[in-house]
């Protein structure tokens, strides 16, 4: 993939701030939304996760 974007979305209550993932993991569990655009291929990739 040459071009394209993507969108990070942690829904999690005790998110400090939504747009960084740097603290996802360190929690019992996983609230967010991630998506990816391919603009090469016209593409788009979204995955949601609660657990």
């Amino acid at each position: 993939m040459e071009s394209g974007c993507y969108f990070f979305q942690d829904r999690h209550r005790e998110a400090e701030d939504p747009g960084d993932p740097s603290n996802l993991f360190s929690r019992n569990a996983y609230n967010f939304t991630a998506a990816l655009y391919d603009a090469g291929s016209e593409t788009l990739y979204y995955y949601e996760l609660d657990t």
